[in-house]
């Protein structure tokens, strides 16, 4: 049908994001997801849509999101919650808590941020909890589970694993967000994040499209998926 400007191709089984994902949770036998940043259960829900029915355990900083993650949570027995975030230390500090919720993050927000976003511009501050991953990973993860990690925290992705070094060796796959150009102060861009996890014994598999400059259509930020062989 191209004189009236369509393409029309055979439908590919596992072809979205959504059925990628679900082949890889499969494939890997996660048994297990630690969901850092949960926002409002965003993540968690969709896990739920997909199929995967085992134990989910979110993490979320700021009270409101966190209040809404309680009420989502409360009738799946296996997807627990916890009010607090993560770092390369144990502390409390100041997190800029952005229009959108979603956006919230301890680190300065860039104008390319703000100019392809201005609804997740930040709007106060709130004080949380941070623990490293290593301090806590034990209490969640028993020796049979295969652990699926993801990582949302607006550019803290390299403190989170950071504080998380002895438990990456327990970790058979992590998902984190890239940043194609630094939309904070002081995170690091894909590249750097990608050399770290390959120091860290990670190969890439997968992606998944993610953040845009609606103006311009400019890629800013995706989601890399990547397993320890």
């Amino acid at each position: 049908m191209n004189g009236f400007g369509f393409d029309i191709v055979r439908y590919q089984p596992n072809s979205t994001p959504d059925e990628k994902l679900l082949q890889l949770l499969t494939y890997y036998k996660i048994n297990t997801v630690i969901d850092i940043g949960a926002s409002n259960g965003g993540y968690a829900k969709r896990l739920r849509g997909l199929g995967y029915r085992n134990k989910i355990i979110s993490f979320e900083p700021l009270r409101s999101p966190y209040a809404e993650l309680v009420k989502y949570s409360e009738r799946d027995p296996l997807w627990y919650v916890h009010n607090y975030g993560f770092g390369n230390t144990n502390m409390s500090s100041i997190i800029n808590v952005a229009e959108n919720s979603d956006s919230s993050s301890l680190l300065e927000m860039l104008p390319a941020h703000e100019v392809a976003a201005p609804h997740a511009k930040y709007v106060g501050k709130e004080e949380i909890k941070i623990k490293k991953l290593d301090t806590v990973f034990s209490e969640f993860i028993g020796p049979n589970d295969i652990v699926y990690l993801k990582i949302d925290a607006q550019g803290y992705e390299h403190m989170i694993l950071k504080g998380g070094n002895n438990s990456l060796e327990k970790i058979n796959t992590i998902q984190v967000e890239l940043s194609l150009i630094p939309l904070f102060k002081g995170q690091l861009t894909f590249d750097n994040l990608i050399d770290l996890l390959k120091q860290k014994g990670y190969t890439m598999v997968s992606v998944e499209p993610g953040f845009r400059n609606k103006l311009t259509g400019q890629l800013l930020q995706f989601d890399g998926i990547f397993h320890r062989y």
